[in-house]
Parts: structure tokens; C-alpha cells; sequence
């Protein structure tokens, strides 16, 4: 028996029934628009799973059956014309037992121009463990692509368990700002290094916007804060902020 899965996520039971061949739809992508291109990203699933010698109608123990899988975070650049170009962002494949761990990449939604003419992506990879209750933490990352669709480098971020809130602004001279869990990471859009991380001691932080003199404004869950390095920062008021089309920032009312 040979069943093939198009971006689904797989719910393994202790015990398989055996059906005839079958196959599922694609999971349908979410796009992200930009400034001067639109940009779609997704992840393209092909999975495969086999039992071999199995028939209509019998049963399976989990561990006899084989789990082949490709995966690919795709970024499409699109343009005014409909064109698009096509860049694999991070590809894996696997052949191996149904009852392992598995890690898929896939997009966060954090996708910004890098202000060079290319994009930065935030990904993650969980590990998804069968049977296993006790959430663990996934590896992110951020990429960037150049103008000509090669990625230029993979950012390690802090690993988390919690609410994503990954959003990404450019600063000053190619500075770019993400959070993770607690923590903002400043980092060189050209080269990829991180130039330092603030700790807010607290989960659930996001970042709000970049500001002219260098430093970044955190959301975090009871203030808004300025951060203008790993050891300085000052809170500006309390509550939640919003900002208009001028620019102008604004406290929300509660």
C-alpha cells in the first residue's frame, strides 16, 4: 500500500488500516505583499507512506511502515506583469520509519524587503515527535535572498515555546530587528551576524518599529519600549501602541 500527502499534517494511530491508494489536496498558501513585488511563501509537501505486503483490509503495526517525504519552502517574487520567479528557499528529504521524529520547515509569515533589492523570510523547523505531549522547542531562522533569488545566509534566532510573534523591521544602516519568546535580536542585513539581543524577562514581545536614531520600539504584553542596545532600554509608556499612515504613534485607548 502506497498512500501519497500534499501539505498535510499526519495524525499517526498505534495500529493502520490498509485502504486502497488515495491522495490528498495541497494545503492552499497565505500570500504576503511588499513594496514593489508581491511575494508569496509556502511549503510544498510530498509525502509518501508505505506498507509493503499489506492488503484491503488488514491491519499494520505502525513500525512496519515506511514514511519517504520531500519538503521545500518555496518564495515566489511576483511581478506587475504576473510573472514570478521561484526560489527554494530550504529543502529536505527522508526515508525512514513512520514512528520518528520528524522536522518541517516552513514560513512563519516574517517576510520584509532587506531594503538591497532582495527579501529576508523567517522559518521555522519543529520537531514533531509521535506521541510525544511535551512541546519542543522549534529551530528558527531568518533568511536572505538576493535580487537574483540565491539565499545569502541563515540566521540561527533563540529557540521558544509559546505564541509566535516573529514580525521583522529594517533600521538604520542595514540593521535589521526581529523577536523571538523574550528576547529582540538586532542583526547586519548584509552579512547575517547578530549584533546583539535584548532580554525583556518576559515572553510575548514583538517589535513595533524601527526609529531614525538606531534603536527599536518592542511591544511588549504591558508597555511599549525603546531598545537601543542589549543594555539599554527605556520604557516609553505603559499599555499598547498603534502608529497611522504619517507615522504618528499613538497609545491605544484600554
Amino acid at each position: 500500500m502506497r498512500n501519497k500527502y500534499f501539505g498535510l499534517i499526519l495524525l499517526i494511530p498505534v495500529v493502520l488500516t490498509c485502504i486502497a491508494r488515495s491522495q490528498a489536496p495541497g494545503v492552499p498558501a497565505a500570500p504576503v505583499v511588499e513594496v514593489g513585488f508581491e511575494y508569496l511563501a509556502f511549503t510544498e509537501n510530498d509525502w509518501t507512506t508505505e506498507a509493503k505486503g499489506c492488503t484491503p483490509g488488514s491491519t499494520v503495526k505502525t513500525a512496519e511502515v515506511t514514511f519517504a517525504r520531500s519538503d521545500r519552502v518555496v518564495l515566489w517574487q511576483i511581478r506587475g506583469d504576473g510573472q514570478y520567479r521561484r526560489t527554494i528557499v530550504e529543502e529536505s528529504t527522508a526515508n525512514d520509519s513512520i514512528t520518528n521524529a520528524v522536522s518541517v520547515p516552513s514560513p512563519t509569515g516574517g517576510l520584509i524587503t532587506d531594503g538591497l533589492g532582495g527579501a529576508l523570510i523567517s522559518l521555522r523547523k519543529p520537531l514533531n515527535v509521535p506521541n510525544e505531549n511535551t512541546p519542543v522547542p522549534a529551530a528558527e531562522y531568518v533568511y536572505r535572498i538576493d535580487p537574483e533569488g540565491k539565499v545569502l545566509y541563515r540566521l540561527l534566532l533563540p529557540s521558544y515555546v509559546g505564541e509566535s510573534r516573529d514580525g521583522m523591521v529594517l533600521g538604520e544602516n542595514n540593521v535589521g530587528f526581529t523577536t523571538r519568546g523574550s528576547k529582540l535580536v538586532a542583526f547586519d542585513v548584509n552579512s547575517g551576524a547578530e549584533l546583539w539581543r535584548w532580554d525583556a524577562g518576559l515572553p510575548g514581545i514583538e517589535v513595533f518599529a524601527a526609529l531614525a536614531d538606531g534603536s527599536c520600539l518592542v511591544q511588549t504584553p504591558k508597555a511599549v519600549v525603546n531598545v537601543h542596545s542589549a543594555n539599554q532600554a527605556a520604557q516609553m509608556f505603559e499599555g499598547h501602541a498603534m502608529m497611522d499612515w504619517h507615522g504618528q504613534i499613538y497609545r491605544k485607548g484600554s
